[in-house]
């Protein structure tokens, strides 16, 4: 009659048992997941509004004129910078004088790397690469141009202010590689925002969100140098008397007509001069103007006689993608000019040009004896 009274405290006492290991494991769980994983790296840093109220700049984008250029540091290709910009308060508003000034390029894989203004003294470069503010007015790279993306708008939404700056790049050739070119503004509230979709502030990096302009890639390419074949001298002459003055054309390209327009020109010496053997008075030489020049040049030491009454230029349509060598002849050029120091009359000279893309070119000329009226490329 004792046995079954003792059923139900032993039920009672395995059930109690299991309660508590069950409250045991649900304990050790809670605490597990409270833990933190201290090898986790730290989260990004807050860009909402508790960091900063409102980004000062809401939008960055960069429109290529061209994509390639010479490298030679004189060809440019232009880079126009659209910015979006708003007030304290959220509404649009236009970047300020001294906000525009801050715009320098940068490099968007690096984008602490600044390309530096080639008007800095002395001057720098970034891989070859550097930036102006303004127009040097070379022809821009050969080819197409990338396809107008101008009127794109953030989202489909137009914006009524916005503001355009405009940069301009070249290449040196130092290192012949491209660069993935971005911008940085510093803002009137002391971030600089850039645009690889990030900005700085009090030294730290965030993400920032509507102002990551990507693919914006410049090549530099070999710039092309002509052979003295490539040159073509027009405007001579056969039985020219023992008096006259001949307008010669020099260019780059074939007789039909110049393939390549020269920017500016120099002769080195100014002039040349050649007597006839069999004459101290009897002698032809050089005067010469660039493209676009009012005035023909000559030999800077020669004090030239004034009965010999030296021609004056004559312009003509086209002259301007040209270089212009005059040559004369006189039968009354005496005495012989002496240069300083004794040295020998030039009878050889080197044509310095720079075309329209920047590069510059050269050929030689040469004045010939027994030769009259006459002038080489060499």
């Amino acid at each position: 009659m004792k046995q079954p009274a003792s059923r139900p405290s032993t039920v009672r006492t395995e059930t109690y048992v299991e309660t508590r290991l069950e409250a045991r494991k649900e304990t050790r769980v809670e605490v597990r997941e409270a833990a933190p994983d201290r090898s986790a790296s730290p989260p990004p840093r807050d860009e909402g509004p508790a960091a900063i109220p409102t980004n000062r700049i809401t939008f960055m984008d960069i429109h290529l004129a061209t994509v390639a250029v010479f490298a030679n540091g004189r060809q440019q290709i232009q880079v126009d910078l659209e910015v979006w910009a708003v007030d304290e308060l959220g509404f649009e508003t236009h970047l300020t004088d001294e906000e525009k000034k801050s715009i320098r390029l940068i490099d968007y894989r690096y984008p602490d790397q600044i390309v530096p203004d080639s008007s800095q003294v002395p001057p720098s470069d970034y891989r070859g690469w550097a930036s102006q503010t303004f127009s040097l007015g070379y022809a821009p790279f050969p080819g197409p141009a990338p396809e107008a993306d101008r009127d794109r708008h953030r989202d489909g939404l137009p914006r009524e202010i916005k503001d355009f700056e405009t940069r301009y790049l070249t290449s040196n050739g130092r290192s012949m590689e491209s660069l993935v070119v971005a911008f940085s503004v510093l803002g009137q509230d002391g971030v600089t925002y850039r645009s690889n979709g990030t900005k700085l502030v009090d030294g730290h990096e965030y993400n920032l969100t509507g102002c990551d302009a990507k693919d914006r890639i410049v090549s530099p390419q070999a710039p092309e140098h002509f052979a003295s074949d490539r040159f073509v001298l027009t405007g001579l002459a056969e039985g020219e008397s023992n008096w006259f003055d001949r307008k010669l054309k020099l260019w780059i390209g074939d007789y039909a007509g110049p393939s390549l327009g020269i920017r500016s020109g120099e002769c080195r010496p100014g002039g040349i001069l050649l007597w006839d053997d069999f004459s101290d008075s009897h002698a032809q030489f050089t005067g010469y103007a660039g493209p676009a020049s009012s005035a023909l040049q000559w030999h800077p030491s020669i004090a030239y006689p004034e009965d010999l009454r030296l021609p004056e230029l004559v312009t003509e349509p086209g002259d301007e993608r040209i270089c212009v060598i005059e040559l004369c002849g006189r039968d009354n050029f005496y005495p012989k000019p002496v240069l300083p120091g004794g040295e020998p009359l030039p009878s050889e000279m080197t044509v310095h040009m720079i075309d329209i893309y920047g590069t510059d070119q050269s050929c030689r000329l040469r004045l010939v004896k027994r030769k009259w009226g006459f002038l080489e490329i060499y």
